[in-house]
């Protein structure tokens, strides 16, 4: 069952409701004061998350980009590192060597 909450566009709340109630999460009054401390638990998550400054790589082979992409998959998988960050970096590879091999032509 989808959560009965007309919102503020007059659409219905595409949530799935919580069992025993006709709301969702965020809309059941009876969890409200759940919701808040949730609400900022998440906040205070945000501000609390540390970034690492690594140093700069040094890429003067093939080899350096590949430990550097080794490095990068395993901090995505294993530190809160963004999707968008280590696209970047990938990205910033390819050019690296696209930029190496006109410099060597």
């Amino acid at each position: 069952m989808k959560c009965i909450q007309i919102k503020s566009d007059d659409t219905q709340c595409l949530a799935n409701a919580l069992r025993g109630s006709e709301f969702c999460f965020s809309h059941d009054p009876d969890k409200r004061s759940e919701k808040l401390a949730a609400v900022r638990k998440g906040g205070l998550a945000s501000k609390v998350r540390k970034k690492t400054v690594l140093k700069p790589p040094v890429l003067r082979q093939p080899s350096d980009a590949l430990n550097l992409i080794e490095d990068t998959i395993n901090r995505l998988r294993t530190e809160p590192m963004s999707t968008q960050q280590a696209n970047s970096i990938a990205s910033l590879v390819s050019l690296t060597f696209k930029l190496k091999e006109v410099e060597d032509f």
